[in-house]
């Protein structure tokens, strides 16, 4: 095996291990609850939302989904996985174009 196969099977791999359950889907989980918390209190002491916050404890939260599939779903728990990445790197994207002097699409 080259090692480009080798670097290939060892990311994709990872990505469709099976869900590691309970102790990381609570992490996960309480990760995405701390970001919709500290937006709830953003709205309710009238500072406004940054959307990323709410954004980034979706991503958390698809991950917890993720993790808290069964071992019959491994090919779902992967999709989400990746769903989770693309979301977190689209949002990265967008606050780079907003810190870089672009559109700030996230105001």
């Amino acid at each position: 095996m080259s090692d480009r196969e080798r670097f290939t099977t060892r990311f994709f791999g990872d990505l469709s291990r099976p869900p590691d359950g309970r102790p990381q889907n609570l992490v996960w989980l309480c990760a995405a609850t701390l970001f919709y918390l500290l937006t709830a209190y953003y709205l309710a002491v009238g500072r406004g939302v940054t959307p990323f916050t709410p954004l980034f404890g979706t991503a958390f939260a698809l991950n917890g989904l993720a993790e808290s599939l069964s071992d019959d779903r491994r090919q779902i728990a992967y999709l989400v996985r990746v769903l989770s990445i693309v979301f977190m790197l689209a949002l990265l994207v967008l606050l780079l174009v907003g810190t870089l002097g672009g559109p700030e699409f996230l105001v």
